[in-house]
């Protein structure tokens, strides 16, 4: 899971890490933190907002092969 700081306020009061884990969820990432490590067997779901700096990331760690695949949660619609 890798979430930006908006993101994190939303999910910190109502999964913990426990819950997180009996989720699937073994790894959670801050998506303004630097450089994220590769790991090419696991799936990535993106929880942020539709900000040009989030997406620019995200596009970023997808040309690097971070990540098996991305699935992608905006928390607010796109700007047209």
């Amino acid at each position: 899971l890798i979430y930006d700081s908006a993101c994190r306020s939303i999910i910190s009061p109502l999964l913990n890490v426990s819950q997180l884990r009996s989720k699937g969820v073994t790894l959670h990432l801050l998506l303004e933190s630097g450089e994220r490590e590769r790991i090419p067997d696991v799936p990535a779901i993106y929880f942020c907002k539709p900000t040009h700096q989030n997406i620019v990331r995200i596009a970023q760690d997808c040309a690097k092969g971070l990540y098996q695949s991305a699935h992608i949660n905006f928390v607010t619609k796109l700007d047209r």
